[in-house]
């Protein structure tokens, strides 16, 4: 299985980053000083698609979006918070084999989410050597809080978008979801 590694960081907070993708589970983790880099985030389902090069027609379509506390991760230098944000995506021309994911997000709960421009890098990642070919995948974001912003404890909504082999992008999912507490725990 093939991994890339991501850490963001904005305003003091770490943002490992996981993508979790169909056909041959390529991943992008969250690393940090001591991280493993294993995946624990997600599950990988089969891709289907057409496996012909006739791919580019379509952008990817978000239809779920589920946010989950993953409880505290241990770095050598302390132990954070995570959030696990899982995505169904389906693409009906089949080029999510090769994916990217922006995140962005805001404290003003009012159904939207300002996309214009990211504090973060998007995280990128493959499912097959195969052009079209991959047409549903999960897609799991790890974000590992250490404070600052976005704060613990603290609901804010999130907007994920998810762009196809072929560039196109998806329309922004939006979602609300509440960081954990500094200890770990969740209040949903």
């Amino acid at each position: 299985m093939a991994r890339r590694h991501s850490t963001l960081t904005k305003n003091g907070s770490l943002w490992a980053m996981s993508l979790l993708a169909a056909g041959l589970g390529a991943t992008a983790c969250g690393d940090k000083d001591g991280d493993s880099g294993e995946d624990t985030t997600g599950e990988v389902v089969d891709g289907g698609g057409t496996g012909d090069d006739s791919c580019g027609g379509t952008a990817p379509v978000i239809s779920e979006i589920t946010c989950q506390n993953l409880g505290l991760a241990h770095y050598e230098d302390g132990d954070y918070p995570q959030l696990l944000m899982t995505m169904a995506v389906t693409d009906d021309d089949g080029d999510l084999s090769s994916y990217s994911a922006e995140v962005y997000f805001d404290d003003t709960v009012d159904g939207t989410v300002a996309t214009d421009s990211s504090p973060f890098d998007p995280v990128s990642g493959s499912t097959s050597s195969e052009t079209c070919n991959t047409d549903s995948a999960n897609l799991g974001v790890t974000l590992v809080i250490t404070g600052g912003r976005p704060e613990f404890d603290t609901e804010y909504e999130w907007a994920f978008i998810v762009n196809d082999a072929a560039g196109q992008s998806s329309d922004p999912y939006v979602l609300t979801c509440r960081t954990p507490k500094s200890d770990g725990t969740w209040e949903e």
